[in-house]
This record gives C-alpha cells, sequence and structure tokens, in this order.
C-alpha cells in the first residue's frame, strides 16, 4: 500500500495536474477514483469542499490541485518540477 492516496475524477482535468506531478516524481500512490455525481459518504473528511482533487499522505490530508502540487514538490524534493535557473522557471511556469 502506498503512502500516498490520490481522490481523483476522471473528467477533472485538475486531478490529472496532480497524477502527472507524482508519475513524473516517480511518487508510488493509490488511485481512488471518486463519482463526483454520487460522492461516498465521508469524502468531505478527506476533503472538505468535496472536490477532486485530493491527497491523504500519511494523517495529513491537503486539497486543491496548485497547493497538492507544491507540497508533493517540497516533500519529495528530487527531482524537482522546475528548473533552477529564474527565466526558466518562469517560462515553464507560462
Amino acid at each position: 500500500m502506498a503512502q500516498i492516496k490520490v481522490y481523483s475524477a476522471v473528467v477533472c482535468p485538475y486531478a490529472h495536474r496532480t497524477r502527472l506531478v507524482l508519475q513524473e516524481k516517480g511518487i508510488d500512490f493509490d488511485l481512488i477514483e471518486i463519482d463526483l455525481q454520487n460522492k461516498p459518504e465521508g469524502f468531505t473528511k478527506v476533503s472538505p469542499y468535496g472536490k477532486v482533487p485530493a491527497i491523504t499522505h500519511s494523517d495529513n490530508r491537503v486539497w486543491e490541485s496548485a497547493v497538492i502540487n507544491e507540497y508533493l514538490d517540497e516533500v519529495f524534493p528530487n527531482p524537482p518540477l522546475l528548473p533552477s535557473n529564474p527565466i526558466d522557471r518562469a517560462q515553464a511556469r507560462i
């Protein structure tokens, strides 16, 4: 069982961004698909807004894709998501 559980939905591009970050970093994760039209009971304990993506990492929970992706880059710094050169980082963000 992986340390990270990702709550995702096939139709959500924001959830895809988080899955791409995890794959780029080579982080093992368990994928839990959420039917956004029929959310499971207790889902708001993981995602207070009732949206995907959300992750649990050990006893921590994080939601909102940009926040999740920054968290993952800080907790798992290698390989970094962004280049070290400021202009290259700016272009990557664009």
